[in-house]
């Protein structure tokens, strides 16, 4: 018998409760129009599991260092539910990547294998931004995520990783989280263009990567963007907004 039991209060934080809530969309939206179609062919359903890798899905436990959403096993299941709701299908190729793929890694791998398999647009970020300093472009990357949440974000940490990558733009912490809040941030990396007036032209993703390896002659989205703007002052119309782990909010 299926029941269903409300959860005890004050058991899911906000973050738990919002990253339920986008599997259950998405699960909604997104899965079950096309479950039973995948089920007859059995043809794989590469373009659902590809978004439920850019929406963070399939690394949730994944320090953030690393490219992954940085939660705990709480979340991981909360997510994994509402996948399973919609197609069981959908959920097993979730769980192998949570729970076989990643977790091994992590568990046993190496800080290399960590960093090929693992990591998400970091060294290709700091690629992209040495090339927009070259072309006399500004960049500079902000931290905004509470540290006592989320520790792996520590401004020593924020160093390593600056150092490990190559940035050659600042790199701050927003402590008191009040340049996100301004912004609208909404996820990390969450991206915003100026021109030269100040006036935000470029509100889009890195690429259509998300956190899969970029295949060559992937169409570098935030530097063409960028390019543009700096030499007309305006960005493209077309947009994909940018998907990452969720800003951790202080409570």
């Amino acid at each position: 018998m299926i029941t269903n039991q409300a959860t005890p209060a004050g058991l899911l934080s906000e973050e738990h409760e919002m990253l339920r809530q986008a599997a259950r969309e998405f699960a909604q939206n997104e899965i079950i129009p096309i479950a039973a179609e995948h089920d007859d062919s059995g043809e794989f359903p590469l373009e659902t599991i590809r978004k439920m890798g850019q929406l963070g899905f399939m690394g949730i436990e994944v320090p953030e260092e690393y490219g992954g959403a940085g939660m705990d096993t709480l979340a991981y299941v909360l997510a994994l539910e509402e996948i399973c709701k919609a197609d069981a299908a959908h959920g097993t190729v979730m769980s192998v990547n949570n729970s076989l793929f990643c977790y091994g890694i992590l568990k046993f791998g190496t800080e290399e294998q960590k960093q090929i398999y693992v990591r998400a647009i970091a060294t290709r970020l700091a690629e992209d931004a040495k090339a927009l300093q070259a072309a006399g472009i500004g960049v500079v990357g902000i931290m905004p995520n509470d540290t006592v949440i989320s520790p792996g974000d520590s401004f020593d940490k924020m160093k390593d990783f600056a150092r490990q990558h190559g940035f050659t733009f600042p790199y701050v912490i927003d402590r008191s989280q009040d340049v996100a809040r301004a912004y609208g941030a909404r996820c990390t990396p969450d991206f915003f263009g100026f021109n030269a007036a100040l006036e935000l032209q470029y509100r889009g993703r890195f690429d259509a990567s998300g956190r899969e390896p970029a295949p060559k002659g992937m169409r570098a989205e935030l530097l063409n963007a960028m390019t543009a703007v700096a030499a007309t002052g305006k960005g493209p119309k077309a947009q994909t907004p940018s998907v990452g782990c969720s800003v951790k909010w202080r409570n």
